[in-house]
């Protein structure tokens, strides 16, 4: 029914490089279109392992029962609805419609019609597009039917926010009316209407204790985290963390309007925490955390502002791990202050 391999990457890199393969275990779910498998970004236990492989084999078979073009279960092709949901509201794209560059701004979903989120995230979408019809553009690609536009998408449903000039941002806040309306409102400069769970730029900050943790992470419902666990300040110079930070700032203002919140901490201060989410592979280390999915994604790659800028941008794209238990009582850590670490490097 399915096929299960192994790849070691220690000896067969060559295998996993055309699939871009960053972090350890990835796993790749070929269907029907081998060149362009998908990523498993769910649970991984037998069970998410064997719903996985039966949905490829229901894919794989409606691809082919239709001459090589998927079925949106509709004897009129793509009906928008994914499986009932949805009516008037937001547009039902195709190739010749998907245009996201000079179009105006779009917030897209892609979705399968089989897919249970997808359906209970089509009415808050069609309804915010009622709210923003003439300001922003609401859509959704069915992507068992044009898969040719989902190039990218690894689990359903996927939201991207494309402005006029065509640069996406990936949407990862809370798929309801108020959190697509305001992300909407936001990243066309618009003021967000009245809600609490809305995200709000806030400024680099030093993981210092627990209300610390929670503004930044945890109250901001449509925000995505970023921590930054910066080497010990003795195992650096004050120029060197310095750089650190002026890097992360920089990254900071250039998302600005973003659902991003920047915090740093010093590897170690907080080490229980680090524990619990098995980070061991030294500084620094950035993490992403959505803290109402208790979820998170590690960078994998080198430490500069364009592989950060690059991990953020394209997180829908990571492999999330769960979190085991959100941080409840985090130490409180005295604030660093350069002035006060140069004296000691005099003193030294």
């Amino acid at each position: 029914m399915v096929n299960v391999g192994a790849v070691d990457m220690t000896t067969d890199q060559a295998v996993g490089a055309p699939y871009k393969v960053q972090g350890f275990p990835t796993i790749k779910l070929f269907g029907a279109d081998k060149s362009n498998p998908k990523d498993h970004s769910g649970q991984r236990d037998e069970k998410a392992f064997v719903s996985a492989g039966v949905q490829l084999v229901r894919e794989t078979a409606d691809f082919r029962m239709n001459g090589g073009k998927s079925s949106s279960g509709s004897s009129s092709g793509s009906s928008g609805n994914a499986g009932g949901a949805g009516g008037s509201g937001a547009q039902e794209l195709t190739p010749s419609t998907h245009k996201t560059k000079g179009n105006g701004s779009w917030l897209i979903m892609y979705y399968a019609p089989w897919c249970p989120h997808c359906k209970t995230a089509m009415d808050p979408l069609n309804k915010a597009a009622e709210n923003l019809k003439g300001k922003v553009n609401m859509g959704k690609v069915d992507c068992t039917v044009h898969q040719s536009l989902c190039s990218g998408v690894e689990g359903y449903p996927t939201l991207r926010f494309y402005d006029n000039d065509g640069k996406m941002t990936p949407y990862n806040g809370n798929r309801d009316m108020a959190g697509f309306i305001n992300f909407s409102r936001q990243m066309t400069g618009m003021e967000a209407q009245a809600n609490p769970g809305m995200h709000k730029d806030l400024p680099l900050s030093q993981l210092v204790n627990q209300k610390n943790f929670d503004e930044y992470c945890v109250e901001n419902k449509s925000s995505v985290c970023i921590l930054a666990f910066l080497p010990h300040i003795l195992d650096v110079t004050p120029e060197q963390r310095a750089g650190d930070l002026k890097m992360l700032e920089e990254v900071n203002k250039k998302n600005s309007g973003k659902p991003f919140n920047f915090l740093w901490s010093q590897g170690g201060d907080q080490f229980d925490f680090e524990d619990n989410m098995n980070l061991g592979m030294g500084y620094p280390t950035i993490v992403a955390m959505v803290a109402n999915k208790k979820k998170f994604a590690v960078m994998r790659r080198s430490w500069s502002a364009e592989n950060l800028t690059s991990f953020i941008n394209t997180i829908n794209r990571e492999n999330f791990y769960d979190i085991r238990e959100l941080p409840k009582k985090l130490k409180t850590i005295e604030a660093y202050k350069p002035e006060a670490n140069e004296k000691v490097e005099r003193d030294l």
